[in-house]
Order: C-alpha cells, then structure tokens, then sequence
C-alpha cells in the first residue's frame, strides 16, 4: 500500500473495534513505508507519531467488547440478586431460632400440674408485657397419631368417612370427666395408610392435654390403642461406621446419651439408625438420632453432638426429605406395611415378589418396571417415576426448616418490653434488604457515528469500580449477619441447657409407648 493510498481513510467503520483495527493496519503500513524512503520522508518527526498512534489501538483493541461488558454487567446483577436472596433466607431462619430458642422461665412455686393445662388456661395480663412468641401452628404441631393393633378394627375403619372418626373421637372425649379433656374437640380426622387414625387438634397445648389423658379416650378404637409419641430427628454426619453395632443399638443409645450428657443433660434418645441402607459400606456416614423432646434435637442441631470423643455436626431430619417406595408394589409415595396393591416384582413386573424372581440373576433377562412399565428395574435410577420422587425430595429439602417447632406450653413467654438480640438482628437484617436498590437490566447502547474517545464509557451504565463496590458491601453485610445468627443460635441454646439443669418438680412427664 503506498503512502497516500495509507492516509486515504475514506468511511470509517462504526465500530470502535473495527476502526482501531483498520487505523492500525493502516498506521503499520504508512511506518513500513516511510522506512523505506526515509530521506524523502520526514521519518524522525512521523515515526513516532504513528508508533503512538499503534500503541493507542493496542491498548483500544485490548479492551473489552461490548458483549463482553454485557455479561459482566448482567453477572454482577445476577450476585446482587443471589445476595438479596441468601439474605431473605437467613432473614427466615433468625425468625425460626426466635420462636425456637425463647426464653424459658419456670415458675418453681406453683402446686404441681402439667405446663400444658397451665398454658391451655392462662391469659396473658397485658399485651405490653406478653409478646406472642409462639410458632404458627402447623400440621405436625397439632396432629396426634393413635396406634391401632386390631385388624378387625382397621378394616372396619377402612369404610368410614373421616366425618365419623372425627365424631366417634369427640363423643370419646366428651365422655371423659377431666374437664379439660371434655371441652376439647378435634377439628379432623383420618386413617392413614398403615391403619392408624390421625386426629388434629385446634392447637399446639389441646394437642398436649390430649396426649396425658390418652390412656382414657384412646380406647374408642380398641383396648390396645395407644398414643404414639412424636419423636425430633437429628442427622450427624461423619459417623465412623465400624463404631456402630447394628446388633446392638440399644447399647449404642446408652453410650450416645453418656457422653453427651454435658451437652445435653435431660435428653432422651428413643432411636439410633443409618440414614441409608448402604451406609455400612463406607469408612464413614450419616446416624438417624431420634429426640423425645425438640429442644434437645435443636440444641444437637446448633451445637452439634460428640461420639468417641469427636465433635459431630447435625442437621435436622424430615422423613419427607428421602425417597419412598414401595417393596410390595414397587411404586412410590408409601411403605410396603401400608400397601394395599397386588404385590408385583421389582424385576419383571410379574405377581410375586422380588426374592422369588426366577430371572433376577440373569443378567440378559428382560427387565420390566412396575412403576413405569419400562424395560428398567424399578428401582433404576433412569426411572421416570424414581426421577419425580426425587424431584419431590430435593423441594422437600429447600423448605425444610432450621430446627424443629419446639413444644410451646413448655415455655412461658418472656415478661420484657425489650426486643431479643435475635429481633434486634431481624430487624437489622429486614432493614439491609429494603436497602439494596432495585437494579434494571443491563442495557449498552451508543450513538451513531465515530467515538469522541477510543476510552468513552458505554452509555446507561455503572463505573465497574463502583459496582464492584456495591456488591462487596452486600457480601460483606451478609455474611456477617450470617455469622451474628449462628451465633445468636448457639447462645440462645446454651442458656435452654443452662435453664434446663434443675427441671422443676411440675415438669411433663412423656406419655410412654
């Protein structure tokens, strides 16, 4: 390219990049030639001025494109977002540790009766000095579940409408003479698919009052009905296997409770098992503990448990959060002792069971599910079926909660006007989250025509200094409310286990199996 065609710009490309390219190509020739013709050439005064003219494209075309700006801009509002949402869910779970881990007071001088009966008929003096803490009533909370051993009884059930277990309960319990038992009225019942009947109560204490007295009214259903009594699981993880004896659970109980005794002084340990069946087959796995009270299984949850001398991390165990199938049927949703289908194998489909399949061993049989009725095993994990039930785990396990709805007529509710350093912290935290501006989606637009600067910001968008800022603030905040409400917890949950050394003489007794 000669000289003069090189200072020919003619149309330039709209384009920063494109421009910076061309002006460069265009720089590099014009240096070429004048190196060759230096004396017709004033190349000491030029040269320089194009070597600086090439540099600038470098540092231009070194930059990053407007695609690129986008995808940064949109990844920081998509940490902004995540950040706001992480802050919501710990937001939740200080809700939880308030209503979980409240103050307990106990009232040593009062004649001997149940917290339950006091909490049923106590009404709080003024609305200044008696703040609700008490959790909202859920399902669980309120639900008692009467065990049935007669098989004529649960077939007779079978047939009834759930409007005729909640009266025949009622009538049970009108009969009664206790008068706090007489006025109480379930609000529905039904037979679950094991037989049983579960009846739920208007409230959390009804529900308790009924459990001490179920000795009496049980037996509408039979003289061997009884009260089952709701246990609080813990998960802990990392538990050597070859330290637990499957043959002999029942010691492990004991030596569970031993040596957490300093931690947990009044818990009661009523079930120890794997959480998987193959959890023997690992160097080290997850142990189901079960609780009798819920304020014990919390206190796990925050402050862990020790076993031979290691300290253990726990988290709460929902039922719902594991796959459920069927060994009868093969499908999912329930347990082989509550099915009622026709039995069907987990190879081929066919009417028997399982253990009794002549094709099992065969590993060119052909495979047919029960569930789906595809070529698989119905336990495969390619089921579609299996697929589903684990999608309904994995959504399980989003909404459980942090710790278990503890026992509410166990706690008397605080006597101060003063907020808790746990609302003190909610309050905090609600107060950073209506901080954090709403941010638009990104959006890089520019004028037509040449750029003023090869350096010009695009327009409608924020310095990314400063938004790198901004988003290094929200992490930093959150985290450390973070930080303040696991703290919080494990305070909280050392004064209950402080406040719980001496029980008083009033205190529940749990209605035994």
């Amino acid at each position: 390219m000669a000289v003069a065609d090189a200072l020919r710009l003619g149309d330039n490309p709209l384009s920063l990049y494109e421009h910076a390219a061309q002006l460069r190509t265009q720089a590099k020739q014009l240096l070429d030639d004048a190196g060759d013709n230096r004396r017709s050439f004033r190349y000491h005064t030029i040269a320089p001025l194009i070597e600086s003219a090439i540099e600038l494209c470098d540092k231009a075309l070194s930059q990053p494109t407007p695609a690129e700006l986008r995808a940064a801009v949109n990844s920081v509002l998509q940490t902004a977002n995540d950040i706001k949402k992480d802050t919501s869910a710990i937001k939740r779970t200080t809700d939880t540790i308030s209503t979980a881990a409240a103050p307990t007071q106990q009232n040593r001088q009062h004649s001997p009766t149940t917290w339950a009966r006091v909490a049923a008929l106590r009404t709080p003096a003024t609305a200044q000095t008696q703040p609700n803490l008490t959790p909202s009533p859920t399902e669980k909370c309120r639900e008692l579940v009467i065990k049935l051993t007669d098989p004529q009884m649960i077939s007779h059930l079978r047939s009834q409408a759930p409007t005729h277990l909640k009266e025949r309960i009622n009538r049970a319990l009108k009969s009664q003479t206790d008068p706090e038992v007489n006025k109480i009225q379930v609000v529905a019942a039904k037979q679950l698919r094991s037989g049983d009947i579960a009846a739920y109560t208007r409230n959390q204490q009804e529900k308790e009052i009924l459990q001490e007295s179920a000795h009496s009214w049980a037996e509408t259903f039979g003289g061997t009905a009884r009260i089952v009594t709701q246990t609080y699981g813990v998960i802990v993880h990392g538990v050597h296997t070859k330290s637990i004896d499957p043959s002999d659970m029942e010691n492990t109980i004991k030596l569970l409770q031993a040596e957490n005794k300093p931690l947990l002084p009044n818990a009661e340990i009523k079930y120890v098992g794997w959480l998987t069946k193959a959890s023997t087959s690992k160097k080290a796995s997850s142990l189901v503990v079960e609780f009798s009270r819920a304020e014990d299984a919390n206190a796990a949850i925050a402050g862990g448990m020790v076993w031979q001398a290691e300290m253990l991390s726990c988290e709460l165990y929902d039922r719902t959060c594991k796959v459920k199938q069927c060994f009868n049927c093969q499908k999912y949703g329930h347990i082989g002792t509550q099915c009622q289908a026709p039995q069907a194998c987990g190879y081929c489909a066919g009417q028997h069971s399982s253990k009794e399949c002549s094709q099992k061993e065969d590993p060119n049989a052909e495979r047919k599910c029960a569930a789906c009725k595809r070529s698989h095993t119905a336990w495969s994990a390619i089921c579609p079926e299996r697929k589903k039930e684990k999608d309904r785990v994995e959504r399980a396990k989003a909404m459980r909660p942090f710790l278990h709805p503890e026992n509410i007529s166990k706690r008397l509710p605080a006597t101060t006007q003063a907020p808790t350093q746990t609302a003190q912290l909610t309050e905090r935290m609600t107060n950073q989250i209506s901080a954090v501006p709403a941010v638009p989606a990104a959006r890089l637009t520019r004028k037509r025509g040449r750029p003023r600067s090869l350096h010009a910001e695009p327009e409608d968008t924020m310095p990314r200094s400063e938004r790198q800022e901004e988003i290094d603030s929200l992490i930093r905040a959150s985290q450390q409310l973070r930080e303040e409400a696991l703290a919080m917890s494990g305070r909280q949950v050392t004064n209950t286990q402080q406040s719980n050394t001496q029980p008083p003489s009033n205190e529940i007794t749990m209605l035994d199996d």
